[in-house]
């Protein structure tokens, strides 16, 4: 039996909506045959002391900590790559960089090149930083040489929500806006896609 391709989802969260769009882009991965949804986290890196305490992030972090942190192992033995940041002034948060600072031996080796890499965010505004974080997320893989799969407008719901990037969230200003329909649908697409496009890579014939 052949081995599964490996796609590996890699995300931040604080109140919770970037982790709900990891769990529908892993959905979007396990609709393909053949491949296997790995679903990890950062290590926050923010002082603890600048976290507001109450039950919306206590009920989040329950369901976060329990999750096992990305490894560089995690990294190199996927074939596909997606990661997923709340945005921080337009860019990832500290702890998603610091996940890919630490990739300096990967790079070395070129332990990433040639696997396939997209990405996804959330911001509390509609405007509010969601394509400028997505590129953000996509530089180190362009570093690494990896293959960047964007969905484009592929499925309808990239017309209404999302972008052509990548899976995309507003949570309202209050950070109490629910997933919509669009975006959940857009989130499923570009876990398909990633899928999609790594297994055909995986059975493509190598070039001697």
């Amino acid at each position: 039996m052949a081995k599964p391709v490996q796609v590996l989802i890699v995300f931040d969260t604080r109140l919770g909506h970037t982790m709900n769009l990891a769990f529908q882009v892993a959905h979007g991965v396990k609709m393909v045959e053949g491949c296997e949804a790995v679903t990890r986290r950062v290590v926050a890196q923010e002082p603890e002391s600048i976290i507001p305490r109450d039950e919306d992030y206590e009920r989040v972090r329950a369901q976060f900590e329990p999750i096992e942190a990305c490894s560089l192992a995690d990294l190199e033995a996927a074939e596909a790559i997606v990661t997923g940041s709340p945005t921080r002034f337009g860019v990832m948060t500290h702890g998603m960089k610091a996940l890919w600072d630490a990739t300096g031996e990967l790079w070395q080796r070129k332990a990433l090149y040639g696997k396939v890499g997209s990405a996804f965010c959330s911001t509390s505004t509609p405007h509010g930083g969601q394509e400028m974080t997505i590129w953000s997320l996509l530089l180190p893989m362009m570093h690494h040489g990896m293959l960047i799969c964007p969905p484009g407008y592929g499925d309808p719901s990239y017309f209404k929500a999302a972008s052509p990037y990548g899976a995309t969230q507003w949570s309202g200003p209050d950070s109490d806006r629910d997933m919509g329909p669009n975006e959940e649908q857009a989130a499923i697409f570009l876990g398909r896609r990633v899928a999609e496009v790594a297994r055909q890579l995986s059975l493509a014939p190598v070039a001697h």
